[in-house]
């Protein structure tokens, strides 16, 4: 199970006032964009390349429960052990393991890379040492020793106290039990969050991110349900669905 989020641009047409413009007559209509977070989210059985995806603009809890029930309409039990690479980012954790109860979280190594800079450059290190010194730590996590790194920050921090450097540390502290080790490699499991990252590609982006568009608030979700539905191969059973629909409402 993977959830993340990728910015859409939204808006519309407002007169000169509300879009903050002071030139031209005050009934001109100017356009005023906006970029809303969608989020998207896919399962899938760890020998299957078929995934289930749900995408909305709105909290991670409601589409981690999307994605959850999605997976579970699709044959999954509710109370398969769970496997969610991530990023670490906020929410993304608590939005699956609220309605997947046997969730094992992978903290995905790339992400960490752009704190690791931030707090070598923190702590004075010379622009020609950090590649190397971050470059240790992303190789120990790629290769699932997760704990050695840990160890390490505490030792630094100890010595070499700095807030930077703290907030780092409490970042992998509070993930300490997603780090991945070596057995998660030989079980077979995705220690990184690449199938999310390629998803928002084909799922929202590919129609709702094309050049020059912007979306009214209101038309994003429908839009998305759309994209949702062909990529699940649902497409057939909902056009159905929606004949039925029809023919009720013509008959009442």
């Amino acid at each position: 199970m993977e959830l993340d989020g990728c910015d859409i641009r939204t808006g519309g047409l407002r007169t000169a006032a509300p879009a903050g413009q002071t030139a031209g007559a005050p009934d001109a209509r100017g356009r005023i964009d906006q970029w809303q977070e969608v989020r998207t989210g896919l399962g899938r059985a760890l020998d299957s390349g078929e995934r289930t995806y749900g995408c909305r603009m709105g909290p991670y809890p409601d589409i981690g429960a999307q994605v959850c029930a999605a997976a579970c309409a699709r044959g999954l039990p509710p109370r398969t052990r769970g496997i969610a690479p991530g990023a670490g980012g906020n929410g993304l954790r608590e939005a699956l393991a609220a309605p997947c109860v046997h969730l094992q979280d992978i903290l995905d190594s790339p992400p960490l890379k752009a704190p690791c800079y931030e707090t070598a450059d923190a702590l004075g290190m010379e622009a020609a040492r950090r590649p190397r010194w971050v470059a240790t730590p992303m190789d120990r996590l790629w290769n699932g020793n997760g704990a050695a790194v840990l160890a390490d920050f505490i030792r630094l921090q100890d010595t070499k106290p700095h807030d930077r450097l703290r907030r780092l540390l409490a970042h992998l502290t509070r993930f300490a039990d997603a780090v991945p080790d070596a057995d998660d490699k030989e079980r077979g499991w995705p220690i990184g969050s690449g199938e999310i990252e390629s998803a928002h590609r084909y799922v929202p982006q590919e129609r709702l991110k094309i050049a020059g568009a912007g979306w009214p608030p209101q038309r994003v979700h429908p839009m998305l349900a759309l994209r949702v539905i062909r990529i699940n191969g649902w497409w057939d059973d909902f056009w159905q669905w929606h004949a039925q629909e029809r023919r009720a409402k013509r008959a009442s």
